[in-house]
Formats: C-alpha cells, sequence, structure tokens
C-alpha cells in the first residue's frame, strides 16, 4: 500500500474491486478475514458501508429517484438557470448501481454494525489504510443520522461509542510511533473533532502545521484545509504558539520516523 497516497485516493483504489460483487464474494471474503486477511476485511467494511445507505427494496429504490426527481424540479423552479450538469444523471445511476451491488448480500446483516466491526478488524490486523480511515468511517457509521434506514447504531448500542474511542486513539498511537505522515493529518482531526480527545484548536493547528511542513503528498492537502478551518476561529496569540508546537511536533515525528 502506497502511504503517499492520501486516505480517499486509497480506498477509491479498494472500491474498483465491488463491482460485480457475488454472495460467494462476500462469504469468501468473510472466511478470508477471519484467517487474519487484512485487506478482505477492509473490502468487507466499504462494501457494507456502502450497502448500509442504498435502498433495501425496489419500492424504497423508487422513492429515492423519485427524490432526485423533486429536488430537481424544487431548484429549477427556484432558478430556471441553474446549471446541474450531469448531477441527476451521476446521483440516479449511482442508486441504481448500489441497489444492484448490494442486492446479493446473503441473509440479513446489520451492514452498519458489520462495516463498523470490520473497519475495526481490518485496523487490528494491521491495514494501514483502515487504521487511518478507522476515525472518519467508524465516527460517521456510530453517529450518522438520516443516511441509514437502520438509525444510528451509537444510539442503539452506546457501549460501541467507548469501544470507538479506545479503537481510534490505540490506532493513532501506531500511526504516530510508526513515523507516517498521516498521523499529523490524523491528529489535526482528532483534536478538531473532540469525539476522542478533548478538542482543542491549538493542537489541530499545531498538527495541520506540521502535516503541511512535513511535504508529503498525501497529506499535504488535508494539512492545509484543517489549517484554514481553525484559523479563524483563533486568536493571533493562538496561531503564534500552534506555529511554535509544530516544529516541536514536526521534529518528534521525525524522529519516530528514523527509528524505524
Amino acid at each position: 500500500m502506497d502511504i503517499t497516497l492520501s486516505i480517499e485516493d486509497s480506498l477509491e483504489a479498494l472500491k474498483t474491486q465491488m463491482d460485480g460483487a457475488t454472495a460467494a464474494d462476500i462469504t469468501n471474503r468473510r472466511a478470508d478475514a477471519a484467517e487474519g486477511d487484512a485487506e478482505a476485511a477492509l473490502w468487507l467494511a466499504m462494501f457494507f458501508e456502502e450497502c448500509a445507505s442504498a435502498p433495501p427494496s425496489y419500492e424504497l429504490l423508487d422513492r429515492r429517484l423519485a427524490q432526485v426527481e423533486q429536488q430537481v424540479k424544487t431548484i429549477l423552479e427556484r432558478n430556471p438557470e441553474t446549471e446541474l450538469g450531469d448531477w441527476p444523471d451521476r446521483v440516479t445511476r449511482e442508486a441504481i448501481d448500489r441497489f444492484e451491488m448490494c442486492s446479493d448480500i446473503p441473509g440479513e446483516p446489520d451492514l452498519v454494525l458489520e462495516s463498523f466491526n470490520y473497519y475495526g478488524l481490518a485496523a487490528d490486523l494491521g491495514h494501514p489504510t483502515a487504521q487511518r480511515a478507522y476515525h472518519a468511517h467508524a465516527n460517521y457509521l456510530l453517529m450518522n443520522n438520516g443516511r441509514f434506514p437502520s438509525g444510528v447504531l451509537g444510539f442503539q448500542q452506546p457501549m460501541l461509542i467507548e469501544e470507538f474511542k479506545q479503537r481510534a486513539q490505540r490506532y493513532a498511537d501506531l500511526l504516530w510511533n510508526s513515523g507516517t505522515p498521516h498521523a499529523l493529518t490524523l491528529l489535526a482531526r482528532m483534536y478538531y473533532q473532540g469525539d476522542v480527545y478533548p478538542r482543542d484548536l491549538v493542537m489541530t493547528y499545531a498538527y495541520a502545521q506540521a502535516a503541511i511542513l512535513e511535504g508529503s503528498t498525501g497529506t499535504l492537502q488535508a494539512g492545509g484545509q484543517w489549517k484554514e478551518l481553525t484559523r479563524y476561529l483563533m486568536t493571533q496569540d493562538q496561531v503564534s504558539e500552534a506555529e511554535d508546537l509544530a516544529h516541536d511536533l514536526l521534529r518528534q515525528h521525525r524522529e519516530r520516523a528514523r527509528q524505524q
């Protein structure tokens, strides 16, 4: 796995393997994951996450497509000159493709819970992309309100929230100690979100600035985004403190990298 890729690019490369997945593919990958195949576990996590938001029946698919049609109509009624481009066709195609892709899942598993658990398994098995992606994706699976027909997993099983926090911190520590540049942007996200560590804008900015100074292709853009997100919420004294801290964090990070 190329660690210079962004998390999104790494996951997108794996998504290409999902097209045409069959019940046998899912069963085989479950068996592979149970035997310790981290790639199979991450594939299952992503597959079930995609399918969790898919319409579970033809009736709901028709309803989803009707909603898109109504959205287009409403937008054009408000402003007839709006250029929608290929958005309506793309959203319609994605809904149909996701429905078809997910229609062959054996049994009736809780797709959100399955995805949550497989992200954790893939990360536990040492998959670097799963460790980098766990915080964003597992938190989304737990707390997203409105996208999943099954409801909000974190409200249904609140004990999973503590599991999420412990795992997210453990993976962040692993990445930091390994010296991977993605640890810097991950920690920026975690300090901004405040769902694992207490929210701290100075720490967010400092880790983001350290990622920019580190300069890796996969972290440069994300570091810039977190920096821009926080700088207008901070005083000049806080920015100065964060700028100084960033150099210290980068020095510590490079020491970890040299030890590998």
